[in-house]
């Protein structure tokens, strides 16, 4: 049993579940951690790999799974997978809304916080564009001016 507020290395923490990782092994009352999600504007990306059925990491899936919540509730994975099979933008919407609804009834987790994400670099550094995906973002074009 780990000690309540106790700092746990980020080995252990995040670490797989089939080597007992305390997040994918679901081993833990609560846990408090930082989870700077930085998902372009879709849906899918976040909500169908962090709350679908299919997603919780197992030992016979090989721990494959972002769903460490291990929320497992057929009313939302099926509006989830209605959401992400939609071609048309509007049928989309509307079917993640259904899903968004469903999660607030469930309450998979409670967010404390969300975290500022903060991107520094040198001034001599040209043509950097901040990205709220991906900091490499356009790596070609950096170069360093005088």
């Amino acid at each position: 049993m780990i000690k309540p507020f106790a700092n746990v290395p980020a080995t252990r923490m995040f670490g797989s579940c089939t080597s007992g990782g305390i997040i994918y092994s679901h081993n833990f009352d609560l846990a408090m951690y930082t989870n700077n999600y930085s998902y372009p504007a879709e849906p899918d990306s976040l909500a169908y790999t962090a709350y679908h059925s299919s997603q919780i990491p197992t030992d016979a899936n090989g721990c494959v799974g972002q769903n460490t919540t291990f929320m497992s509730d057929p009313q939302l994975d099926q509006a989830l997978d209605q959401a992400r099979l939609s071609v048309k933008l509007s049928d989309r919407k509307d079917k993640y809304i259904v899903a968004q609804k469903r999660l607030a009834d469930v309450v998979p987790e409670i967010p404390l916080y969300q975290a500022v994400d903060v991107e520094a670099y040198n001034k001599k550094l040209a043509g950097y564009k901040g990205n709220e995906f991906w900091w490499m973002n356009q790596s070609a074009d950096w170069y360093i001016s005088q």
